[in-house]
């Protein structure tokens, strides 16, 4: 009898561990994020020199890898990806973002590439659809 309890016992536990798990696997991955945004921006701009005329291109192809390799995880998020490139002379740059949301489930996180020639904002928004 004491057996069939704990069996029983193991059966009921079993539920919630894949609950908590299932839980975890739809957090927002920050650092995931941002070593996939750190990994495109690089490949994307490396140390090439400012060219206005590649700019436009060069935002596009790092908003959408990043948009695409976060899509791959399919995770209960709604993303939104945000890249801007500036050229690196000396002028100040200051950005400000705020957002309505739920602190408990919402995330961002923001990934800042500096080159000898050009700078590269990256914000990422993670807005959970649950």
């Amino acid at each position: 009898m004491a057996s069939s309890e704990i069996n029983n016992h193991h059966q009921e536990e079993q539920p919630f561990k894949e609950s908590s798990s299932r839980e975890s696997n739809d957090k927002f991955d920050q650092a995931y994020a941002e070593s996939v945004a750190k990994e495109i921006i690089e490949s994307t701009v490396g140390e090439e020199k400012y060219e206005h005329t590649k700019t436009v291109e060069w935002t596009n192809q790092m908003c959408e890898k990043i948009l695409a390799k976060l899509l791959e995880l399919q995770k209960p998020f709604k993303y939104i990806v945000s890249c801007s490139l500036l050229q690196k002379k000396g002028a100040g740059f200051h950005t400000a973002t705020t957002c309505y949301w739920d602190a408990e489930c919402d995330q961002c996180c923001t990934i800042k590439h500096e080159t000898k020639h050009l700078h590269v904002i990256c914000t990422i928004y993670a807005v959970s659809i649950h």
